[in-house]
């Protein structure tokens, strides 16, 4: 084109400026060399901010670099030209025309059209030559382009899913390295589209497979990514471009920066794995064609493809009981190409509770989603599937394993219960203890042999117990130490154990687990792991053998310095108790094999049940006396059960029974009911349960309730200080063990009265009678016909009479305790409730405390009819009979305000002429 300066051309062509070629004309510049319409200077005199296309933009920001010469691998096309051979703002765009449809919004004035990355494709071709040759592809995507990457500037091709290189470059104005409209260096760019490839971990709601963004963790690593020319993101991390190279990666979908073959890409970051290779967990050699979720082989993935991947599970977790991540149980079960070697079923418990674990243990374990304070053991926690230097790929020796969470029996187990030493001894598998270690000769975490992962005989526990009488029996490992016959209660028949025991020495369910609530077994006393050398019996506290009975019977620790102490100097106790020094074992034997003894250090007494054959063995003089013979000084008199029919209630005792021991077990009053052997120096006297006073928890009241009203009678403790020196309320008239002066084996202590006198009138009349200490009395002589009573006993109706040995009967004669209540009157049947001691002992006998309800009007009527008391009234009287008895008002009750000493008692016929006026209106009312 020829210069011309009419032209506004010369705007940007200076050279073009006509004046330079005429003559006379007068220039203000020198003619340019070179053409300056190419120079950034002259798009800058326009493009200086004033215009949309704004100089900060394009010049002041980042943008695509000009005034550089290409690579010699580049070839720019002709129709992009150069200056100089370098690239200029010209190379792209041209100021004549716009190319293709641009509006004057969108012109750009490019020499070639861009809508498809036509003209970056023409300088950077192999930048798009697909997967196929390891570069990202353009073109059609399965999704549309993210509003996000929009929003950062990217622009889109002929359609919203047409990715161009525009999408993820912009030639002005980018603000992220390699003109990016978006960051890479946490992945934002790749992930801003690649939502679904990104690792599990990335999500919150997906287990974990590859990490996002780790940091470089080994020279290693760091020496990979200069190897593979890839880059870290901010301080030394992992990201997308670490592994991935998006225009010069290996041919393929996934543009990687290394092969998968043999794993080598894999290798670089984590050469300490490459021990797998050749291992059972080479699937190349152990399961050649399992595939992986991606459909590969181990030979097509490497060895570490069969089990991971870097955006998806490459195997689907199989979660189970033992492995709550399912990592290793995709193929370790039934079914899948491990199922071999499942480990199923898994003996080990998961849940273990954090409060259990020792500070120094190193494990990996799992958080319990349902309990704070308790983790999950998995299969990982034992087993490294890349430590190939162990068997079974374990993290460590297997007792060192074991020691992690059990320090306390993995240091001392010791003795014979180390089986190391015993060379040729097998468990239950046919292993020896340095095949298995030490642990595992009895316990094995897979396929265990029963509860608590038994492993140690072929037969199967069925208890607690079982776990050691399996090999101490005959035949058993342990038979030259056989459980004896006889030993201490467990199992079932400790279930209240617990209790005592929550806190103290180890309960176990039937299991053989340790449980807060479980039973006594043969591990609460012996620990297994111990070591017999520094543990005597390997017995979990002692020396002496008392400071673990006293673990669960703490309450008998009181015998110390006690009676039953054989520590205390005494010639009672025989030498072998007193040698062997302990408070328990004087007496008891937590093993035996002599039934005789039984689990008592001396021979018990034959013919007595359970624990009176033991105390009677030592306290002979003090044996039970046949009731029909005398009894001995010393004997027990007491009756051993209940009678037939009895108001004594056993339940309303607070009092210890005995059990017969027979087929049909019958509870019976035995020494312990009212003896504590193991009460302490500080006790009542005799070993007494309870104190002998009138309170309600005396000793003989706990049964005999129905006699607690004596303190407010004529027999209570006061009244009886003016006639006995005594500070026992039932002591006077009764004894549980005879006295030399006991007639016969009937509990009376008292004296007794005329030998003519029927056993029960005999007894009151001992102190009531001439030659007692106390008020006399003129017993009433019924004719000696047997009466039978036609209420129940207990009953309101009853009437008490006597049998021939002045037992209460419910067939037999009258006596004193027919109409008089010798242990008082409950309030209930109208006597008025007094307090011991307030009121006068006149009153009280005013009062008539110790008469039964049913004696007023007259005890005559219960048999004789209503008109009984006139009639005899009638033949007794002086002026029709002749019977000489007093007139009715010859005397007269006593009154309740006489304070004088009562030491006579009205007469009977005075009582019966006063019964009579009280009568006389119902008789006149009688037809």
């Amino acid at each position: 084109m020829k210069p011309d300066s009419r032209r506004e051309c010369a705007v940007c062509h200076l050279k073009w400026i006509d004046a330079f070629e005429r003559p006379q004309a007068v220039v203000l510049i020198e003619q340019p060399d070179d053409s300056v319409a190419a120079e950034a200077k002259t798009c800058l005199g326009c493009h200086d901010g004033s215009v949309g296309d704004s100089r900060r933009l394009v010049w002041l920001e980042h943008g695509h670099r000009t005034g550089v010469v290409p690579p010699a691998t580049m070839r720019v096309p002709a129709q992009l030209p150069l200056e100089d051979g370098k690239l200029t703002c010209r190379t792209c765009h041209g100021a004549h025309a716009a190319a293709g449809g641009e509006s004057l919004a969108s012109a750009f004035f490019l020499r070639v059209p861009n809508e498809a990355s036509q003209l970056c494709q023409m300088c950077h071709p192999e930048y798009t030559k697909g997967p196929e040759l390891g570069t990202h592809p353009i073109g059609g995507m399965p999704w549309p382009v993210p509003d996000e990457l929009i929003a950062a500037g990217a622009r889109l091709g002929p359609t919203r899913d047409h990715l161009i290189c525009q999408t993820c470059h912009t030639a002005h104005g980018a603000r992220e390295e390699h003109l990016l409209v978006m960051g890479t260096q946490s992945g934002q760019l790749c992930q801003t589209c690649h939502n679904k490839l990104r690792p599990g971990l990335w999500r919150a709601d997906v287990s974990r497979e590859h990490p996002q963004n780790p940091p470089l963790s080994s020279d290693a690593q760091r020496q990979a990514i200069r190897d593979m020319a890839t880059k870290t993101g901010p301080g030394e991390t992992l990201f997308c471009l670490s592994c991935h190279k998006l225009h010069h990666g290996l041919a393929g979908r996934d543009m990687l920066a290394d092969t998968l073959a043999d794993s080598s890409l894999c290798l670089r970051c984590h050469p300490e794995h490459r021990n797998v290779f050749n291992s059972v967990h080479d699937l190349r050699g152990s399961a050649p064609n399992e595939r992986n979720r991606l459909g590969l082989t181990a030979e097509q993935s490497g060895p570490c493809g069969a089990c991971h991947s870097f955006h998806q599970f490459a195997r689907q977790p199989g979660p189970l009981e033992a492995d709550p991540t399912g990592l290793c149980t995709t193929c370790h079960q039934p079914g899948q190409c491990a199922s071999q070697t499942t480990g199923m079923p898994f003996s080990h418990p998961t849940d273990i509770s954090k409060k259990l674990l020792p500070p120094s243990a190193d494990l990996i374990l799992y958080a319990d989603s349902d309990d704070p304070d308790a983790t999950r053991l998995a299969c990982v926690t034992c087993h490294d599937p890349h430590e190939t230097q162990r068997p079974r790929f374990l993290r460590d020796k297997p007792d060192k394993l074991c020691a992690q969470c059990h320090p306390n029996e993995a240091g001392t187990l010791a003795g014979q219960h180390d089986f190391r030493s015993q060379l040729e001894t097998q468990n239950g598998r046919d292993l020896t203890a340095s095949e298995t270690g030490k642990c595992g000769f009895c316990h094995a975490v897979h396929n265990a042999n029963g509860p608590m992962m038994w492993t140690a005989t072929k037969g199967i526990p069925g208890n607690a117990d079982d776990l050691c009488i399996q090999c101490h029996q005959t035949g058993g490992l342990a038979s030259a130490k056989p459980a004896t016959a006889l030993r201490h209660p467990t199992g079932p028949r400790t279930t209240e154990m617990h209790v005592a025991l929550a806190d103290a020495l180890p309960l176990f369910d039937a299991s053989g687990h340790r449980k807060r609530d479980g039973l006594v077994a043969c591990s609460s006393c012996h620990d297994p792991h111990a070591d017999p050398d520094k543990t005597p019996k390997l017995l979990r506290s002692g020396p002496p053998v008392s400071m673990l009975c006293t673990s669960c019977h703490p309450r008998q620790a009181l015998l110390a310095e006690g009676l039953h102490d054989p520590n205390l100097p005494s010639d009672v106790w025989p030498e072998a108790a007193r040698a062997k020094a302990d408070v328990c074992m004087a007496c008891h034997q937590a093993h035996s094999n002599d039934p005789a003894r039984g689990l008592w250090t001396t021979l018990p007494l034959a013919g007595y049940a359970r624990s009176d054959s033991a105390f009677l063995a030592c306290h002979q003089d003090t044996a039970w006396a046949e009731r029909e013979t005398a009894a001995k000084p010393g004997a027990a008199v007491h009756p051993r059960t209940f009678p037939e029919g009895s108001s004594l209630s056993k339940s309303a005792s607070g009092l210890p029974l005995l059990a017969t021991g027979t087929a049909e077990t019958v509870d019976v009053i035995g020494c312990k009911t009212c003896h504590d052997p193991h009460a302490g120096p500080d006790g009542l006297p005799h070993m007494l349960r309870k104190g002998t006073d009138s309170g309600v928890s005396g000793v003989c009241m706990e049964c005999h309730q129905d006699v607690r009203y004596i303190a407010t009678s004529l027999h209570s403790q006061q009244a009886l200080r003016e006639y006995a020196d005594t500070t026992q309320v039932c002591g006077p008239c009764h004894v549980v063990h005879a006295k030399s002066a006991t007639a016969t084996a009937t509990m009376w202590a008292g004296p007794e009265g005329p030998a003519e006198q029927p056993p029960g009138t005999r007894r009151c009349l001992g102190c009531h009678g001439p030659e007692g200490n106390t008020t006399p009395i003129m017993p009433v002589a019924h004719p000696p016909a047997a009466l039978e009573n036609t209420a129940a006993a207990g009953t309101p109706g009853f009437m008490p009479l006597v049998d021939a040995q002045g037992a209460i009967a419910h067939r037999g004669r009258i006596a004193c305790i027919t109409c008089h209540m010798p242990h008082g009157r409950s309030p209930d049947d109208g006597f008025p409730a007094i307090e011991p001691g307030v009121v006068t002992r006149q009153q009280v006998r005013a009062m008539m405390p110790m008469l039964r309800p049913y004696v007023a009007p007259n005890l005559c009527s219960t048999c004789h009819g209503f008109d009984s008391l006139r009639r005899y009234l009638y033949f007794h009287d002086p002026d029709k009979g002749g019977g000489g008895l007093a007139p009715p008002n010859a005397s007269t009750p006593p009154d309740a305000s006489d304070s004088s000493d009562l030491t006579t008692q009205p007469s009977l016929i005075a009582h019966i002429h006063q019964r009579q006026a009280e009568a006389a209106p119902l008789r006149e009312a009688a037809p």
